[in-house]
């Protein structure tokens, strides 16, 4: 049997996306108190490094798809950012979506 571990971003508020269901906009604070920390990024690859399987939502997916398989290819691109994308690439992924098609899942 395997287990789940649930990673869930969330606002002290109780939100869990911000405006235009854009989930970034949690961390706009987090890019001017603090430039340079990679503490939340480790904590993922961190994640990453444990589990053989990624589960995703419809919205999630669609933003993964369009940074992470390029983030490693960025030449401003951090280490842990490069071993992020890397590893979310090498990942399977279980997404769930009732309008995606198992074509545009593929990677």
């Amino acid at each position: 049997m395997r287990k789940i571990i649930v990673c869930n971003i969330m606002s002290l508020d109780g939100f869990y996306e911000g405006p235009g269901k854009n989930v970034m906009a949690l961390f706009d604070y987090r890019r001017v108190a603090y430039p340079s920390d990679e503490s939340f990024d480790n904590y993922n690859a961190e994640r990453l490094r444990s589990s053989d399987t990624l589960l995703l939502g419809e919205t999630t997916f669609n933003m993964f798809k369009n940074y992470w398989p390029f983030a490693a290819d960025e030449p401003s691109a951090t280490p842990v950012t490069k071993e992020i994308s890397k590893l979310n690439n090498a990942i399977d992924k279980v997404v769930i979506s009732d309008r995606l098609t198992s074509e545009e899942i593929k990677p």
